[in-house]
């Protein structure tokens, strides 16, 4: 598996600290591969950092010591398909997380056997590009089965604490709008807001003007009453705060490719209230998708539905696995 350049470095280190959805993909699913058998390597630029050697059955290196293998599979960037020699595997993949261009994609198609997408709407991005092929991304459900569900699922969570774990830039200022709203009709409402800027920064997303006058208007949103800002964490302590949770609320601006959030919050149990915009329209299989004019209502009523969270829970944990991604 082959990535490209990032804007700071990640590896297995980076599920303690914090992490993006599609590097966590990388992460999650070389493990899933290895365990069908096959042996797997991480090649990175610079990025790669400190995680170098292995994480259990995956070796991460640099690309300066990229070897030839029998597969070969190409993570986010079309462009590193023309860097190759032909033939240089006997299967080769371009693995898609973001929105790429079509052009982009079309003028690699013949060099691959199969365009990874992570959902229809992503794979319908691209239609009539051949070989394009539509997976998922997915969670590790042991990290979820170790949680304490002895007694109840409600047991220990707060119906009223909300969760937004995405990108700021995601529609966490709508949300925060919206937010006095429905403290006032749920006055012991509650919103933890994580994830933080430090990605945005990184890539210079908060260095424009229009970048770094919406990360200001978010943090003067986050001083209202009820909002918690707790920024990145790890992987582990994040479920935590999620399983601790009764709404998952994300009106997402961006059309998704995936969301990864939204699986974590249903197999953690919190209910997820989203736009239905791009794959979360798929993604997200419990809850409420609902436009912005229903989105205070839907969160009211998440906060005070309780039923229905331990189908949620399991339906999450038995059909979302990385194994069965690493099959399909």
């Amino acid at each position: 598996m082959s990535r490209p350049p990032a804007a700071e470095s990640w590896g297995w280190h980076s599920l303690d600290t914090g992490i993006g959805g599609s590097e966590e993909a990388v992460v999650r699913l070389s493990r899933a591969f290895t365990r069908r058998g096959h042996s797997v390597t991480v090649y990175g630029s610079g990025s790669v950092g400190r995680d170098t050697g292995s994480w259990g059955e995956v070796f991460y290196e640099p690309m300066s010591s990229y070897y030839p293998s029998d597969v070969l599979l190409i993570w986010r960037l079309p462009e590193a398909l023309q860097q190759l020699r032909p033939f240089e595997a006997v299967w080769t993949g371009l693995w898609l997380h973001d929105s790429v261009s079509r052009e982009r994609v079309a003028a690699v198609s013949h060099l691959v056997d199969i365009i990874w997408c992570i959902s229809n709407y992503h794979a319908s991005l691209y239609t009539g590009i051949p070989n394009v092929y539509v997976g998922r991304n997915g969670i590790d459900p042991d990290d979820f089965n170790n949680m304490d569900f002895s007694k109840d699922v409600n047991d220990g969570r707060n119906p009223a604490k909300l969760v937004y774990t995405s990108s700021p830039f995601r529609g966490l200022d709508g949300l925060l709008e919206m937010f006095p709203e429905i403290k006032a009709r749920v006055p012991e409402a509650e919103l933890h807001v994580f994830y933080g800027f430090e990605s945005a920064d990184k890539m210079g997303h908060t260095s424009t003007p229009e970048g770094k006058a919406l990360k200001e208007k978010i943090m003067k949103l986050c001083e209202q009453p009820g909002v918690v800002w707790r920024g990145r964490i790890g992987q582990s302590e994040l479920y935590r705060e999620v399983r601790s949770a009764g709404v998952f609320s994300y009106p997402s601006t961006w059309s998704e490719e995936n969301c990864i959030a939204v699986a974590i919050a249903q197999a953690c149990g919190a209910w997820p209230v989203v736009y239905p915009r791009g794959a979360l329209f798929q993604s997200t299989v419990f809850g409420w998708k609902v436009e912005k004019e229903e989105f205070v209502n839907a969160v009211v009523a998440a906060i005070r539905t309780n039923d229905g969270r331990e189908r949620m829970i399991k339906w999450a944990r038995t059909n979302l696995s990385w194994d069965e991604t690493a099959q399909l």
